[in-house]
């Protein structure tokens, strides 16, 4: 029995390891099985994700961004697809913000834009900061090109952007067989303004007739400023020369309005060339018939109108072949100097000479100053004349050294104002004095009222030069120009020369108030210091006056006239 449950009991412990040794093999088998699926669940689960992220990149990389990722799988892969949709992003958005840059479309939206994450915000820092940057050079730009074409104090367009719209001008009524005017606008006198009140002023009543003469235009009108006080107006269309009188006569009358400024009032007024074209001119031909239009005008008295027309034309192409003329005669040395003397009006001993130029042309014969120095006024002529006639009477002053009469007399040489403000004129002279070793007291300068009201600051500053050196100054022809005391007070003047038109009248003895005229320059003379010297003397009657009053030196045909000398 006890075998027999032995027996039992193994069979039963053999039953069960099988049964155990079954179920561990079932299990074994399931969990196999669970494993191989797991693993190729998570083979599918993270594996596919970072295929297609590095698809994505791989083609980011090869400059496409339009690629996406799909955000999946683990954390981890999730993440990283994230990132990488961020970079695409934002480098999509940075290339199209910098495409509008390059094109400077800066008020394209795509510039305000910003991508995601903290590189697009980044990137939109730069972005702003460069839109900013095109923004203010365009600006810049923009006003740079302005001030290049405007006038920097009356705003208007200047030289070069008038000469430019008259180009345009001029072509566009050729095209439409239209016919236009150039107004030439010189304003009158404005150099004394500056003289007297300071630029500050000059500049304010600039500023002011450039506002009057915009507002004096009709419509298709255009002003500009090409010089220091001188405007063109381009006139287009017109009808005729009337309509270019018309708009000239309305400048005029709006410029007579007084001009308040500070307290001080101030009459403006100008002189008006018209040129017209016609169809046949060029720029510079029209330019010039309006300018020696304006030359007339201020030659007739100024604040008046004068057109160009043909007899204007023939007296400039005159002009135009008596300058080549004189470039010829200075070459050729065709001038000659003549010499008047002016005398003591006390002892009438000669006590100065005057070097008056004369033009030996070979086929006219003499020919005198008033007929030639006029146009070499007008250029750089007139300076090379002055400088020969410097030279010529210098010469003479030596020539005359140890010739009784003669010598240790000064000789007087008359000086442009063009001269006088070229800023060579004190060279000129000391190079005439060195050159022929004669002293500084022999030279007298003479300048008109006329040349040193073209500019007094600069005047002065040069006859005080000159004076500093010895040299004389004289004012020629006083009393004729616009100089005030002040003005005359302020210049270093050695001889004041009395015109001829206040001398004639001294022939009639009834003419008590030519006289007294007379009287109170020969005082103005004295208080200043200067000389007084009578110049145009034909008649007794007028020398014995002015030796009355009180007059030092007269000079006149009564007593010599010019002579040319041979020493």
């Amino acid at each position: 029995a006890a075998l027999a449950d032995l027996e039992a009991q193994g069979e039963r412990v053999v039953l069960e390891a099988e049964q155990d040794r079954m179920n561990t093999l079932v299990l074994s088998a399931v969990a196999g099985a669970v494993f191989i699926a797991g693993a190729i669940g998570l083979l599918v689960f993270v594996a596919n994700p970072l295929r297609r992220l590095a698809c994505a990149a791989e083609r980011l990389g090869e400059g496409e961004l339009s690629a996406r990722v799909p955000v999946a799988g683990p954390r981890e892969v999730r993440a990283g697809a994230t990132a990488l949709n961020e970079a695409i992003a934002s480098l999509d958005v940075a290339e199209k913000q910098a495409m509008a840059l390059a094109e400077e479309r800066l008020e394209d939206p795509v510039l305000r834009s910003v991508a995601p994450g903290q590189l697009g915000e980044s990137l939109q820092v730069a972005v702003s900061r460069l839109a900013g940057s095109l923004s203010d050079r365009d600006e810049l730009a923009q006003r740079l090109s302005h001030e290049a074409a405007h006038d920097g104090l009356t705003k208007i367009p200047n030289r070069t952007a008038t000469l430019r719209s008259l180009e345009a001008a001029m072509a566009r009524s050729r095209r439409s067989s239209m016919t236009m005017a150039l107004l030439y606008i010189d304003i009158d006198r404005f150099k004394a303004i500056n003289d007297i009140h300071g630029h500050h002023i000059g500049d304010m009543v600039l500023k002011e007739i450039a506002d009057r003469l915009v507002g004096a235009l009709r419509t298709g009108d255009m002003v500009g400023r090409i010089g220091g006080d001188e405007f063109v107006v381009i006139a287009e269309p017109i009808n005729d020369i009337t309509d270019a009188t018309t708009l000239a006569t309305r400048i005029l009358q709006v410029l007579a309005v007084p001009v308040d400024l500070d307290g001080k009032v101030f009459h403006p007024s100008a002189s008006i060339g018209v040129g017209v074209d016609n169809g046949e001119l060029t720029t510079d031909e029209l330019l010039r018939d309006a300018d020696m239009a304006v030359y007339r005008a201020k030659a007739q008295g100024r604040n008046r109108i004068s057109v160009c027309d043909e007899d204007l034309r023939n007296q400039w192409r005159g002009q135009e072949r008596l300058q080549k003329s004189l470039e010829l005669a200075l070459e050729e040395e065709q001038f000659v100097l003549a010499f008047q003397p002016s005398f003591d009006a006390r002892t009438n001993r000669p006590i100065a000479f005057e070097a008056l130029i004369r033009w030996e042309h070979p086929t006219r014969g003499i020919v005198y100053p008033d007929e030639f120095i006029p146009t070499a006024e007008r250029t750089d002529l007139i300076a090379e004349i002055d400088r020969w006639v410097l030279d010529a009477a210098a010469a003479q002053v030596g020539a005359w050294h140890g010739v009784p009469l003669f010598d240790g007399v000064p000789i007087a040489v008359n000086i442009s104002g063009r001269h006088l403000g070229s800023g060579t004129l004190v060279g000129d002279v000391s190079a005439a004095l060195k050159k022929h070793e004669i002293l500084p007291n022999r030279l007298v300068l003479e300048l008109t009222e006329t040349a040193l009201m073209g500019d007094l600051i600069t005047a002065a500053r040069e006859l005080a030069q000159l004076r500093k050196i010895g040299v004389q100054i004289a004012l020629d022809d006083y009393g004729t120009g616009y100089m005030s005391l002040a003005h005359l007070r302020g210049l270093p003047v050695d001889i004041l020369k009395v015109d001829r038109s206040f001398v004639t009248p001294l022939a009639d003895t009834d003419n008590y108030r030519e006289r007294e005229i007379v009287a109170s320059m020969v005082s103005l003379a004295k208080g200043l210091g200067a000389i007084t010297v009578a110049e145009g003397i034909e008649e007794d009657q007028e020398f014995a006056t002015l030796r009355e009053l009180g007059c030092d030196r007269i000079q006149g045909f009564f007593f010599h006239r010019p002579t040319e000398v041979d020493h």
